[in-house]
């Protein structure tokens, strides 16, 4: 994407959609995401935004049920 011009090719905005716990959320990686397009002007930013949505943020809710399931876990061994 970076590399290539996506003028007519790309039709993203910056908005991620998300599988969480069999649901579909659609979260904005800014302000009003969701109704700015991504164009060759703005790739760059959408590009950063994503990575750090899918690497950082996105993973959120997942991480702490998997941290619930590890701390029952501890606890039931406590005993």
């Amino acid at each position: 994407m970076l590399e290539n011009d996506i003028t007519d090719i790309i039709d993203n905005t910056f908005a991620d959609e998300q599988l969480s716990f069999g649901e579909i959320k659609s979260i904005d990686l800014k302000p009003g995401g969701a109704d700015i397009p991504v164009t060759e002007a703005n790739k760059r930013e959408y590009v950063e935004l994503m990575v750090q949505h899918r690497l950082l943020s996105g993973i959120t809710e997942q991480y702490k049920a998997l941290k619930r399931g590890f701390d029952e876990v501890r606890n039931l061994n406590s005993f």
